[in-house]
């Protein structure tokens, strides 16, 4: 993650440098950093999804200050910077702690969570307790959570939704001799429940309109929500260095 991190600061650099030569109106400049921004957000990029759909902006962008039209370039330049900014922002926080695992979900040594919403969702077994869950913001304020119970072997994990089960995968159900660390716990609840497909159904492929439409939330997990969003920057931006 590094090395893609260090492509976007980079990125944002000459976006800021193009941003002051639009504001001068310096057309020569202008059109020379536009090129310059082409070629690292290709080289950042790659050949993903979001290049093809960035690309034509870009060229739009080239376009407008050809015309003299610096009110219009200087819009598409901060919705670029923007957009840029959101995602440092949501990966440049605090080091996450993947491998932090709750000592129980169990009363007593773990907490007692009283979920809110998700009215739909399968009823909880006596013994079980819900350890995470995700929200969007369709119209139905849809959740889908992990539930966990104890059994001889261990612990019993179950991905739920509120059409039973239509939007799972056939990952819906794993057991473990301990508590999932939270890399786990993101890798099982996001084969279970496609997050990204959902996203994508629902936004598009438009990286900031996907961190908006989200949240997860977990009272033994305190960086879930923080995972979950790493997790859906990489997949729509991060070209092969994202490690």
């Amino acid at each position: 993650m590094p090395e893609a991190m260090e492509q976007i600061k980079n990125l944002v650099e000459t976006l800021e440098t193009l941003k002051q030569a639009v504001a001068e109106r310096n057309q020569v400049k202008s059109s020379e950093t536009v090129t310059i921004f082409l070629h690292q957000f290709k080289g950042a990029f790659g050949h993903r999804k979001v290049v093809q759909d960035t690309f034509p902006t870009l060229e739009e962008l080239k376009d407008h200050i050809a015309a003299g039209d610096y009110n219009t370039a200087s819009a598409q330049v901060l919705a670029l910077l923007a957009m840029l900014r959101s995602v440092m922002s949501t990966t440049a926080a605090l080091p996450i702690d993947v491998s932090f695992r709750p000592q129980s979900y169990f009363w007593p040594l773990g907490p007692r969570p009283v979920p809110t919403g998700g009215e739909s969702l399968p009823v909880r077994q006596a013994d079980e307790v819900e350890i995470a869950r995700i929200e969007i913001k369709s119209s139905t304020r849809d959740v889908a959570s992990v539930y966990a119970r104890r059994v001889p072997s261990g612990i019993h994990y179950r991905v739920v939704d509120e059409y039973d089960g239509e939007t799972l995968t056939a990952d819906r159900a794993g057991e473990s001799a301990a508590p999932l660390s939270l890399g786990e716990l993101v890798d099982f609840f996001m084969g279970a429940w496609p997050l990204m497909k959902v996203l994508e159904t629902n936004v598009g492929e438009d990286v900031e309109q996907m961190l908006d439409f989200f949240s997860g939330s977990s009272n033994f997990y305190p960086d879930f929500d923080r995972v979950l969003r790493q997790r859906v920057v990489i997949a729509c931006l991060g070209p092969l260095s994202w490690t």
